[in-house]
């Protein structure tokens, strides 16, 4: 950790693989991180310093900085808080945590935040609903060409037409056998998304 006034973190947090923050619940600002925080955060310490939460939380998800402060408070008076978060880091790279936020110990006027790097978990649910969310609409569409040309079949109306009717058909029942064979995880049936970069920022 560099020099500064104030509390500070033990350089031992710098050891550790889950983002560690100390915040002024009253300023809502940040007093001291480990390497892992800035690392997450993307921005360095002095930055992070002087920044408003405002700042590094990202307008595309519901929960707002102001939502974060009041959890800040909520935990300075003793109410600990988990949540996820999401962050825009200064490279404008999106990042999802779970922040855990409580009291600190040996000194109570501080919130320590415990923040882990949850974008792989995150990204690998989205394309998993998205893998079976296009499997059933392609099971839906092949049993409705099954039904529709069965039932031209049982009809009789068009018995010159039956032949190409029941080859449809055929065709539908291979695609729905080829959606039941096991496949890939769905993880990596879609392609990732393109992983942020590691550098931290300083403010512009």
């Amino acid at each position: 950790m560099d020099s500064q006034r104030g509390p500070r973190l033990s350089s031992a947090y710098d050891a550790l693989h889950t983002g560690i923050a100390l915040y002024d619940p009253t300023e809502g600002s940040i007093v001291d991180a480990n390497d892992r925080a800035v690392s997450v955060l993307g921005y360095d310490r002095a930055a992070l310093r002087s920044l408003d939460i405002d700042r590094y939380t990202a307008n595309t998800y519901h929960f707002s900085a102001s939502d974060f402060r009041d959890r800040l408070h909520a935990a300075s008076a003793g109410d600990a808080q988990a949540f996820t978060w999401r962050v825009k880091r200064a490279d404008g790279a999106l990042v999802w945590v779970r922040v855990h936020l409580s009291p600190r110990t040996d000194d109570g006027r501080w919130v320590r935040a415990e923040i882990r790097d949850i974008t792989d978990h995150c990204d690998a649910k989205h394309r998993e609903e998205l893998f079976w969310r296009v499997l059933r609409h392609d099971i839906r569409n092949k049993s409705a060409i099954v039904a529709g040309y069965a039932e031209e079949i049982v009809d009789g109306d068009d018995p010159d037409g039956m032949p190409a009717a029941a080859a449809t058909i055929a065709d539908a029942a291979a695609d729905l056998r080829a959606a039941a064979t096991p496949r890939r995880q769905p993880q990596t049936a879609v392609a990732p998304y393109p992983a942020y970069g590691p550098t931290p920022h300083a403010a512009p």
